[in-house]
């Protein structure tokens, strides 16, 4: 079983902890907190330190692996980027609760997290450092780009897609075959019908443009 390390201390990184002990795939030795002060024990496991502390962990921890638990898009890519390029030869892994529903004819990518009671159906294509979030629905041929986000109880029709790090929020519903562009986000609750905007926040029932909206801009 591989020692893993997983990057963010919130409540995210909690259900990510429960994801791969149920699992029971990886063996996570520890938690890395950028606000790191002291060791604090979460969930049982260690914060064994901040970002600067990776390599002398990895070390000393025989780490093989890592999972980035934050949920908001900009900031989970750049920080896989920064492990990656530590050049420590870790493996970005994935992780699908067992309480998860996964067609064996889709396709998860690296980094990805699959919460307990979701659903991908079969020919969905989940690309790296995605997040499916506690009781989402990702419908048949539907694709998520590289760092896109399904908010919990959030349904995807058949043949949708979204672009990369776009963000569908809690209890949305998006119909057959619509695409949602890269940078965008979807609100709690919204219904959507039509194709949405990149770098745009969409709302309501149906769901209506509201405004644009900058690429670093947070919706947690």
């Amino acid at each position: 079983m591989k020692n893993i390390i997983i990057l963010g201390a919130s409540g995210h990184a909690c259900i990510v902890h429960d994801v791969f002990a149920s699992e029971n795939k990886y063996n996570v030795v520890g938690f890395v907190d950028p606000d790191f002060e002291k060791e604090t024990i979460i969930q049982g496991i260690p914060v064994l330190g901040n970002d600067k502390d990776i390599p002398n962990i990895v070390r000393d921890n025989e780490v093989e692996g890592f999972f980035v638990a934050l949920g908001v898009n900009h900031i989970r890519q750049p920080l896989v980027n920064m492990v990656l390029a530590m050049g420590l030869n870790l493996e970005l892994v994935t992780g699908v609760h067992h309480n998860a529903v996964v067609s064996p004819h889709a396709k998860l990518g690296a980094g990805v997290v699959v919460m307990p009671g979701s659903v991908i159906n079969a020919g969905s294509t989940i690309a790296e450092g995605c997040v499916v979030n506690t009781g989402a629905t990702i419908d048949h041929g539907s694709t998520l780009e590289s760092y896109a986000h399904i908010g919990p109880g959030a349904h995807l029709g058949g043949n949708c897609f979204v672009g990369h790090r776009s963000y569908i929020g809690l209890g949305a519903s998006v119909i057959h075959g619509i695409k949602v562009s890269n940078d965008a986000v979807v609100g709690a609750g919204s219904v959507v019908i039509r194709d949405v905007e990149k770098l745009s926040l969409t709302c309501g029932v149906p769901a209506k443009f509201m405004r644009s909206r900058e690429p670093n801009e947070s919706y947690l």
